[in-house]
């Protein structure tokens, strides 16, 4: 099972910050500085998600919109991909 900040800690986590504020998602570029890049945070999307040998996450979204299979998770820049 997928281990993450539930929406529930998420909004106790944000609930003092100012509304006006933009989220972003921090990543490390991987280069030789660890570059942590700061990536906007938009289209949220409810989806499904199971395990993946194949994806460095160790987890892939399930394409098949109608399937029961995975778990359901929130996905940030959905339509990003």
């Amino acid at each position: 099972m997928l281990e993450g900040a539930t929406v529930k800690e998420i909004r106790e986590a944000i609930k003092n910050m100012d509304d006006d504020m933009v989220v972003v998602m921090g990543a490390n570029y991987g280069d030789r500085a660890n570059t942590i890049q700061a990536i906007p945070a938009d289209d949220p999307k409810v989806v499904r998600v199971t395990e993946s040998s194949y994806s460095e996450s160790g987890y892939k979204v399930v394409t098949d919109e109608d399937s029961d299979e995975g778990q359901k998770v929130v996905v940030l820049n959905f339509y990003s991909f």
